[in-house]
């Protein structure tokens, strides 16, 4: 799924150099995609507070096609 960067903060949360992301992810394709057995809108609400892991990756090309095999 590919998203769009909003904003990048870098800040102090408890006495720990930590970076914030804001990236707009399109709402379709967050509504047909299930993690761990659940619908991904509600895994995200209950992740809220907690760690999750998450990949950044470059677009070489903007309006690429991904192709995942």
């Amino acid at each position: 799924m590919i998203g769009e960067l909003k904003s990048k903060n870098t800040r102090t949360v408890r006495g720990k150099k930590v970076v914030r992301l804001k990236v707009d992810i399109p709402y379709g394709a967050l509504t047909d995609l299930e993690v761990s057995g659940k619908q991904s809108l509600e895994y995200l609400d209950q992740r809220v507070g907690h760690e999750m892991a998450f990949k950044i990756m470059a677009l070489e090309d903007e309006g690429q096609t991904r192709i995942d095999g």
